[in-house]
């Protein structure tokens, strides 16, 4: 997955699409990541949201995390690193 995004606050400028393109809109907009990790899986959410509240494109992700053994406990949780 590969995410492109600029619509906050420069001008907006017709969108081009391509071959690769699964969506595109010009607006202003923000995107909310959300990450939850439970049970053994980790999911990832993305909301891309105009200014006016409304969706314009989500997608979620699921994936089993493995645990990659025990990590420096400054940078990572004392539980280790997962993946």
């Amino acid at each position: 997955m590969y995410v492109v995004s600029g619509g906050w606050e420069a001008p907006l400028y017709k969108v081009k699409r391509s071959w690769w393109t699964a969506y595109s809109e010009s607006s202003y907009h923000f995107c909310l990541f959300k990450i939850k990790f439970a049970d053994g899986i980790t999911t990832l959410t993305l909301k891309t949201i105009r200014l006016d509240g409304t969706v314009m494109d989500s997608v979620t992700v699921i994936k089993p995390f493995r645990y990659l053994g025990a990590a420096n406990s400054s940078t990572l949780p004392s539980r280790g690193f997962y993946h």
